[in-house]
């Protein structure tokens, strides 16, 4: 393997202090991603994936078109927890693997096109981003949407390097792995797009012109290897993209305050209405140098350092804007922080590049400050993300399933069974069942009409169809809700209430999870 990276210059400015280096690097930010990774609760979305990786891999794919996302996520996770199980930390850990390897492509991307200095400085501030800390441990498909952003950029800079057809079908391929795991990958690709057209243009070219010199055979055959890729897909893609924007979806409208909380989130994991006093004026000092070297940058840098650095602003910009327009009228609203994993990790990488190439014009006292500064407050961010946890600004409510059910079972007999009132529960609580106190739900009182629910149609894993049936072999048993959804109410006039449990949300102090145990009579 070595042998074959080496006679093809794969890492042809890497030596073995920068792989020590990055060994540290990976090693604080794999520290950082575990410590609090079983901290939280699972939420609803990463239940979903859990349940879902349960049935064989045709009926993963199947069961994800009726939602909203394509399935290789979804694959790679049941793979994944053959080996490492179906637990909180058995799910989460996979996203913590591609962080790391996000991390390991962003090193190898930074240090092919700006060095060594930059490429450390870059390393620091992504370990230290609270946001991509916070989507290390959820078991969703974010990091490794970044990680094959990341090796897809570094293999098209090989490519552009290298002369040879191999690499362009390698990035073909991740491009089409990157939309087959979540369809808003694209924007990064349009990024490449858009970065090749600034890169073959002459000036003054008319832009016709220019078009058609992006068209490259290597160009064409990447973007050919992608379309064969996903093309399978395509059907489903077209259906879940007609449902989600006809019967609308719970993102919330683009507002003025959609951006600063953007901001604020990536460097203190607050929004932008919680930062006040000196932190505020922390994150106004950085935006101001760092849009101030930004501008300075453009303009002083030349040659393959120009390119270098329209290439990391491309990636950053064209993603934001795309998806900032796809939340206007009459699109439905899509403008959700996560969705932007990989500008926040390009973010990182040209504050890394801003601090380490303006020595020619701020000074190195002024570049140390603010490098301390954002240092401190991507480190006040961890520990803000270490206290919010998973808590969810959609629906303004922790996560705090798994305390309810420890709660129950510490008052309850083994083989005492638990119901649960909705399906959105039921699908939170599933991770945490067991053989000596089984968690349900009852097939009358679910209506199947959203797809994430096809799953539960149509089979009888953990449904009750027969509620009479079940009440007459219990006669005790617990009934958990979610206190914004329902409370949990008796089913039939002969259940008789009992004890109650209540879980207050983690930041409002608020009831937010009830159980109540009935007694059949």
């Amino acid at each position: 393997m070595f042998r074959f990276l080496r006679k093809y210059q794969f890492f042809p400015s890497a030596s073995w202090q920068d792989f020590l280096i990055l060994f540290g690097g990976l090693s604080l930010y794999v520290g950082l991603a575990v410590s609090t990774i079983d901290k939280f609760s699972i939420w609803f979305d990463e239940a979903f994936g859990s349940y879902l990786i349960r049935f064989d891999y045709l009926s993963v794919a199947r069961y994800t078109s009726t939602d909203v996302h394509p399935p290789m996520y979804y694959w790679l996770l049941k793979f994944w927890t053959t080996y490492f199980g179906n637990t909180e930390f058995g799910i989460r850990s996979m996203s913590v693997f591609f962080g790391a390897v996000t991390v390991f492509f962003t090193f190898l991307v930074v240090l092919r096109l700006f060095g060594r200095r930059t490429a450390y400085v870059s390393l620091l501030f992504l370990i230290l981003s609270p946001m991509f800390i916070r989507y290390s441990q959820e078991a969703r498909m974010y990091t490794l949407l970044t990680a094959d952003i990341m090796a897809a950029t570094y293999m098209l800079i090989y490519a552009l390097h290298s002369k040879k057809r191999w690499p362009w079908i390698i990035y073909g391929v991740m491009v089409g792995f990157g939309v087959l795991t979540q369809y808003l990958c694209a924007l990064a690709w349009v990024a490449h797009w858009v970065w090749r057209f600034l890169m073959v243009r002459t000036h003054g070219e008319p832009v016709k012109a220019s078009v058609k010199k992006i068209f490259s055979r290597q160009w064409v055959l990447a973007y050919a290897v992608a379309v064969l890729v996903f093309l399978p897909w395509v059907p489903f893609f077209l259906i879940q993209f007609l449902t989600v924007q006809g019967q609308g979806f719970w993102i919330k409208p683009f507002t003025v305050a959609t951006l600063p909380d953007f901001v604020s989130t990536i460097l203190l994991f607050l929004p932008s209405s919680e930062v006040k006093s000196w932190a505020a004026a922390g994150v106004c000092l950085l935006v101001v140098a760092f849009v101030y070297s930004t501008f300075r940058l453009l303009h002083q840098l030349q040659g393959d350092d120009h390119k270098n650095y329209l290439l990391i602003l491309c990636l950053i910009v064209v993603p934001t804007l795309l998806l900032c327009a796809m939340s206007m009228p009459p699109l439905r609203p899509a403008f959700v922080d996560r969705y932007l994993l990989e500008v926040i990790v390009f973010l990182a990488v040209l504050f890394g590049i801003n601090l380490t190439l303006s020595r020619t014009f701020l000074s190195r006292n002024f570049r140390v400050l603010t490098g301390v500064i954002l240092a401190v407050v991507l480190m006040f961010g961890i520990y803000s993300q270490t206290v919010v946890g998973n808590y969810n600004r959609a629906s303004g409510q922790s996560n705090n399933v798994r305390q309810l059910l420890e709660k129950v079972r510490a008052d309850s007999q083994l083989g005492t069974p638990i119901l649960s009132s909705t399906p959105w529960i039921f699908y939170e609580a599933a991770i945490y069942d067991r053989p000596d106190s089984p968690i349900y739900f009852v097939n009358e009182t679910t209506m199947y009409k959203f797809g994430s629910l096809t799953m539960l149609y149509e089979n009888d894993m953990h449904k009750i169809k027969d509620l009479d049936a079940f009440t007459r072999q219990h006669k005790s048993f617990w009934v958990i809700a979610n206190l914004l959804d329902t409370e949990p109410n008796a089913l039939r006039s002969n259940w008789n209430a009992g004890d109650v449990m209540v879980i207050n949300d983690d930041l409002t102090g608020n009831p937010l999870y009830k159980a109540i145990k009935f007694t059949v009579e």
